[in-house]
């Protein structure tokens, strides 16, 4: 029988190969189970919780992992000023965790641009977010107020995802509230308000995980 781990591994190898063709190497990990940090990435959460600390050393772990599969050896996986991650030069990827596990996605991208993202939510965190229900939705969209705590997770996790994508874009934080997306098979289409970028996001879930792959049609 498989582990969780090996579960969430396997399904997010086989989603990426189903959203696209272009060569993505992908890396999971178990919070606090593995990862260092080089001394320029210990700079950055100096003074952080051992939870924050834990966290963002398995997301640099994974990071690594994912680029080796294309024989980069990286140095330090910095911090850009909308906090995203910097990659090697002619790389670009994405990073994130949910507490019990992190991933990251590693793809060749000579400009830098960030075209596929992921995000990780933990199924447990679903009801503390309907306080924030609001927020989250932009003033156009019409749910979830139907589904409850699940549904406003996958809208939560899918946006997230686009963010990625969207704010070093244009170069500047994007709000939910400021991105529609729009229910389809399997997960959402998401536009940004005066933003020339669609995104389509494929959702998933494994063992109570929110799974959420981003990917630009436009990038």
């Amino acid at each position: 029988m498989l582990s969780a781990i090996e579960r969430l591994d396997e399904t997010l190898t086989r989603t990426l190969l189903e959203l696209t063709q272009r060569p993505v190497a992908s890396a999971v990990a178990l919070v606090g189970a593995s990862g260092s940090l080089l001394p320029e990435e210990e700079a950055i959460v100096a003074g952080a919780v051992e939870k924050r600390r834990n966290e963002f050393s398995a997301g640099r772990s994974c990071a690594r992992r994912a680029l080796a599969s294309f024989e980069c050896r990286p140095g330090p996986l910095l911090m850009g000023r909308l906090r995203e991650p910097i990659w090697p030069p002619g790389f670009s990827g994405s990073i994130t965790h949910d507490g019990r596990f992190a991933a990251a996605l590693a793809y060749r991208s000579p400009a830098g641009a960030v075209w596929l993202s992921i995000d990780l939510l933990d199924g447990a965190e679903s009801e503390a977010l309907i306080e924030i229900s609001d927020a989250i939705r932009h003033p156009a969209e019409h749910f979830p107020h139907s589904g409850g705590p699940p549904a406003i997770a996958r809208l939560f996790s899918a946006k997230e995802a686009a963010i990625k994508i969207i704010s070093p874009a244009i170069g500047e934080f994007v709000d939910f509230s400021h991105i529609k997306a729009v229910e389809r098979h399997r997960g959402f289409f998401i536009v940004a308000d005066d933003a020339r970028i669609e995104i389509v996001v494929r959702t998933f879930e494994v063992d109570e995980i929110i799974v959420s792959l981003a990917l630009a049609e436009n990038i």
